[in-house]
């Protein structure tokens, strides 16, 4: 059949399988770039989200250190700070959740990180309410500390210095 066909007719089948095979393979690159490009998104939201969960365990870190003192020239605590950083952990892991392209077994992963946040704001609520009750309780010890301290000054001052000084002046040794 090759033979009997014409010079032009065999050209053209030739340039006809050549755009052919060109569309399949600028096909082909386009859903391989497509791909590429929401695995890339997928990446970058995943990165933000490890970016905000590395954010609360430095904040974390920052509580345990300063607890509910505000540094100098900040407007916000550390424990303040902590609750806008994980609520926006809480937003990037929602935002991924929604990404289209994820296959389930990412998925089930982002959930379970995404549940595993709320109970880290439990835990953390429940330091934050230990950090207060220690805190207090430094400043009841301080307070009674003190007062003791002035309670004991004063019977020194009052009492015993001067039952010593008389004990001394009338030569008592044994009083």
């Amino acid at each position: 059949m090759k033979k009997k066909m014409k010079l032009s007719t065999k050209m053209a089948c030739g340039f006809g399988a050549l755009v052919a095979i060109s569309v399949l393979l600028g096909l082909a690159s386009w859903q391989g770039l497509r791909d590429i490009n929401t695995k890339r998104a997928l990446l970058e939201q995943g990165a933000s989200a490890l970016e905000k969960m590395g954010s609360c365990a430095t904040l974390r870190r920052d509580f345990a250190i300063t607890g509910f003192d505000k540094a100098t020239g900040e407007t916000k605590n550390a424990a303040e700070k902590w609750l806008d950083a994980h609520a926006q952990l809480t937003s990037a892991l929602k935002e991924l959740e929604a990404s289209p392209g994820l296959d389930d077994d990412k998925l089930a992963q982002i959930r379970k990180v995404s549940s595993s946040a709320d109970a880290y704001k439990t835990c953390f609520e429940k330091i934050g309410e230990a950090r207060k009750t220690r805190d207090q309780a430094n400043g009841d010890w301080r307070t009674l500390g003190t007062n003791i301290t002035r309670d004991l000054a004063t019977a020194l001052r009052d009492t015993i210095d001067p039952a010593l000084q008389k004990a001394k002046d009338d030569k008592k040794i044994d009083e």
